[in-house]
């Protein structure tokens, strides 16, 4: 965490503004606002109370990287819990657990690459968060035999994931129900686990009423986006395919004969590696990006002296190695030539320095992709019919538009000029006190140090997670002081962001 103290940048990457969703939220928290209670949220309340925390230690850190490592703040003390107790039994497990845990966690790279050009990956960064306490969860269910650590654990991780994901929550559900039939977690400390999770539950509802609310906003999203589970988990397994195939033949290999079956029942790997990868693939059913299957991990490690027995079939062992290595080593190979492209790109980039943009813009970029955002700025101006008619086709200028590094370059530079607009007006009288943007992401409140619109959806995305407006919403949105629009490129989701929130903004004075 000490890197958030240090004046770094990264390399911009696919859909950076992603990032930004946390630093809205977390600027929401500071203010005194509550996720879900005050705001509609994509995810669970704790990624904003967790990055609000970071942003609060760091106010000048690297946003990515505030908003990838706030994690840590839970997951840290669960993996060293869990390696205080395994390290006394061996420690070149403990090793192999936290190193592979460690890389995934401080690399803000996601496993999968989406977008040709190479860069930190802003987006995702939820999923991360679940795929990593997913981690610990499997961490401690096969390699922590302590009936009360591994109760604290479990308890603790599934309260996490609850509040960080539901999707995430499910598949740890899977991975806890599991354990219990095959007998790896006993009754009672299935019942003390599920105690200190309604206990952290509970207490969260009692202080700050997010729970019911978070419930609600679930359903919200369920209404909104409802459709094939098995289409996506067999879109999800297809883009994993090298991993899921590996997993399920390293799965047969290590089934075990009649008698064996009958002796160990279900608690080996042939049962655990298919059921994690079942939970992962539904986790990642709901996800575009992140860091998927880094679960199995643990999962093969504990299979290892299956594998290497020395009684066992060299006709068998050899395959089931190579397997293995598949399993592991394809996330680490794509997530490590990912971070080295990024990082060897950045001798050949330029630092971005917009006015006004505190740590946003703390990121380098190519010199023709700069050059290009500000040409593509200057044709979107001129072009607003074009675009219009963009948007009423549902089109968007490019396909990629959102992943290119001149939209986000352009987007910056936009957001700059409209703080910098704000500032100068403030100058000559103009007062405000609250700021809303009819975009994907609003950092304007942390930019301007102004307070947000209440009850809105951060993470606006118009076609599958912006619910329509109450009265207390619409009212909200009517005594806001100042509402920003883009227009450079105009889309297809501010129209409808415009459409949503119309009522609340009939007969307001506009500029350009």
């Amino acid at each position: 965490m000490l890197l958030l103290a240090l004046p770094l940048r990264l390399p911009m990457g696919a859909m950076y503004w992603d990032n930004f969703i946390y630093i809205d939220g977390a600027s929401r928290v500071l203010s005194g606002q509550i996720p879900s209670v005050d705001f509609f949220a994509p995810v669970g309340p704790l990624a904003y109370w967790l990055s609000a925390m970071m942003l609060w230690l760091f106010p000048n850190g690297q946003t990515v990287l505030i908003s990838s490592y706030a994690m840590l703040l839970i997951t840290a003390p669960l993996m060293t819990l869990a390696m205080m107790y395994i390290s006394k039994r061996d420690n070149a497990i403990a090793f192999a657990l936290i190193a592979v845990f460690l890389f995934y966690v401080l690399v803000p790279f996601n496993t999968s690459s989406y977008y040709p050009f190479p860069g930190a990956d802003g987006f995702g960064i939820y999923n991360r968060q679940g795929s990593q306490l997913l981690y610990v969860l499997v961490t401690a269910v096969l390699f922590v035999k302590s009936p009360r650590m591994l109760a604290a654990i479990v308890g603790i991780t599934m309260a996490a994931l609850f509040l960080i994901k539901i999707t995430a929550f499910l598949a740890g559900g899977l991975i806890c129900l599991f354990a219990m039939i095959s007998g790896r977690i006993a009754i009672k400390p299935a019942l003390i686990a599920a105690l200190i999770f309604a206990g952290l539950a509970g207490a969260v509802e009692l202080v700050t009423g997010a729970v019911t609310a978070y419930l609600g906003d679930i359903i919200a999203l369920v209404k909104m986006n409802s459709g094939g589970l098995a289409g996506r988990m067999l879109q999800s397994a297809s883009r994993m395919f090298a991993v899921s195939a590996a997993t399920v033949f390293l799965a047969l290999i290590l089934l075990p004969n009649g008698q064996d079956l009958k002796a160990r029942k279900l608690n080996q790997p042939a049962f655990w590696l298919p059921i994690i990868l079942l939970a992962a693939l539904f986790f990642e059913s709901q996800n575009t990006g992140g860091q998927e299957l880094i679960f199995l991990w643990p999962a093969v490690l504990s299979a290892m002296p299956l594998i290497t027995k020395k009684l066992f079939q060299p006709k068998f062992s050899v395959p089931a190695l190579a397997l293995a290595a598949i399993i592991v080593l394809v996330p680490f190979a794509d997530t490590t030539q990912a971070a080295a492209r990024a990082v060897i790109g950045m001798l050949k980039h330029q630092n971005l320095d917009f006015a006004g943009m505190k740590s946003l813009d703390n990121v380098t970029v190519r010199p023709e992709n700069f050059a290009r955002a500000e040409f593509m700025r200057s044709e979107y101006a001129g072009d607003q019919a074009d675009l219009r008619d963009f948007a009423k086709a549902n089109e968007l200028p490019s396909p990629l538009l959102y992943s290119d590094p001149d939209f986000q370059i352009g987007w910056l530079k936009s957001a700059s000029d409209a703080v910098v607009a704000l500032q100068e007006a403030e100058a000559k009288g103009f007062t405000y006190n609250t700021i809303m943007n009819l975009d994907f992401t609003n950092p304007f409140p942390f930019l301007t140090g102004k307070l947000a619109t209440l009850h809105i959806a951060i993470g606006a995305d118009p076609f599958r997670a912006v619910p329509e407006p109450d009265a207390e919403t619409l009212a909200s949105v009517r005594d806001t002081d100042v509402i920003l629009i883009p227009l450079c490129p105009y889309t297809a989701a501010t129209r409808d962001l415009e459409a949503i929130y119309a009522k609340a903004m009939a007969g307001r004075s506009q500029f350009n």
